[in-house]
């Protein structure tokens, strides 16, 4: 299970919307090494260029092209369980004109989400998932945006992910999502997260974790928005959402976009789980 990482594409979108590309970046020290990358790989990329060509063609007469439009970036598990999981994912297709789709190249790593569940290993559990890219847009005045990341799980049984769903929705789970969002957000970011439990919900179960984040800006400023984790259930299949609303006060649009994105989940679910 790999949240975490769909909660780090989620706020690197949100903090590139406001302008903060500086302060959510590695560090200055990042910053002044890049000269000397760049002139390296300048230095290199006449040498290279003939031998990629030829092994690209090479590659064009072995084989025919991979599709390259595809629902998930990340995928793990029994291909007939992705596939469900893949299917219920939200794509760019499924957002308002304006939204883009981000760009990762953040290496695999252990998830330091998993630890904060201690009812289920979510390891051994998990048949089989999917993760989307991180998805955003920016606001028309350009001072602030909205960021989304999506993973849906396949688990051994309903009652598994029932006790998942379950455990998110309780104060100590939010305060260990808490700490390890922030703990991997730029220095000095601040989040408060409270348990949420929809009634009605959402398919057969949703609950999840809702408050505010605040951002430091590289000129000293403070941005302010809103975060929000979702589960949504159907059998043994659970989706999570990782949103980010960033702006002084919460965008109401945003707020029925999440809405009619939840029902699209739930009606997936329904039809390749229920």
């Amino acid at each position: 299970m790999s949240l975490s990482r769909s909660g780090r594409r989620a706020l690197a979108g949100a903090c590139a919307l406001v302008l903060l590309v500086a302060a959510c970046g590695e560090d200055d020290d990042s910053a002044d090494t890049t000269d000397d990358t760049e002139q390296t790989t300048e230095s290199t990329e006449a040498a290279d260029e003939t031998t990629e060509s030829t092994a690209a063609e090479d590659e064009t007469t072995a084989s025919e092209p991979e599709d390259e439009t595809t629902t998930s970036e990340a995928e793990e598990g029994d291909p007939e369980a992705v596939a469900v999981a893949e299917a219920i994912n939200i794509t760019l297709g499924d957002l308002a004109e304006g939204w883009v789709e981000e760009e990762s190249d953040e290496p695999e790593e252990e998830d330091e989400f998993n630890q904060c569940f201690t009812t289920v290993d979510i390891e051994a559990t998990t048949v089989g998932e999917a993760e989307t890219p991180g998805f955003s847009v920016e606001t028309p005045d350009g001072q602030g945006g909205q960021a989304i990341s999506m993973q849906t799980i396949v688990f051994d049984s309903p009652e598994t992910a029932t006790s998942v769903l379950a455990e998110v929705a309780t104060p100590e789970f939010a305060a260990c999502t808490q700490e390890t969002f922030t703990s991997e957000a730029v220095e000095g970011t601040t989040a408060a997260l409270t348990p949420v439990v929809d009634d009605p919900p959402v398919a057969e179960e949703s609950v999840g974790l809702a408050g505010v984040v605040e951002i430091p800006a590289e000129d000293g400023s403070t941005q302010q928005g809103s975060v929000d984790l979702h589960a949504i259930r159907t059998g043994a299949v659970a989706s999570f959402t990782f949103t980010l609303d960033i702006g002084e006060t919460p965008d109401t649009a945003f707020q029925q976009t999440l809405a009619e994105l939840y029902s699209l989940i739930a009606d997936r679910q329904a039809a390749e789980a229920g």
